[in-house]
């Protein structure tokens, strides 16, 4: 069995994403490489401008529950009321790619 994601809506304030009080994901500015358990060394910045890039990395997580069920509607559309055709069979492909994606793991 799968682990469920915190339910939405997700908000993001500067590079932290918070679910209510809960705290669901901050996007690092900074890069810090874990030596051993609890000890880490710094590695530099792997962003020009960290801080912006990080934040909207956080506004791109908090977006996620939306995004997964705005896909999801796309997908109930597409099988329910498209009719059967090479171009309905690929987005429909990719749409539930993607949501596996989201939920199962998986390569992006």
């Amino acid at each position: 069995m799968s682990a469920q994601h915190t339910p939405g809506p997700w908000k993001a304030h500067g590079a932290t994403v918070y679910s209510g009080d809960l705290i669901v994901a901050r996007a690092p500015s900074t890069y810090f490489e874990e030596l051993y358990e609890g000890c880490y060394a710094f590695e530099g910045d792997p962003y020009p401008e960290g801080e912006k890039v990080a934040y909207a990395n956080a506004r791109l997580i908090a977006a996620a529950p939306t995004m997964k069920a705005e896909l999801e509607n796309v997908r109930h559309f597409l099988t329910y009321h498209c009719e059967a055709s090479d171009l309905r069979d690929a987005l429909l492909a990719d749409v539930t790619a993607a949501i596996a994606r989201a939920t199962e793991g998986g390569a992006g």
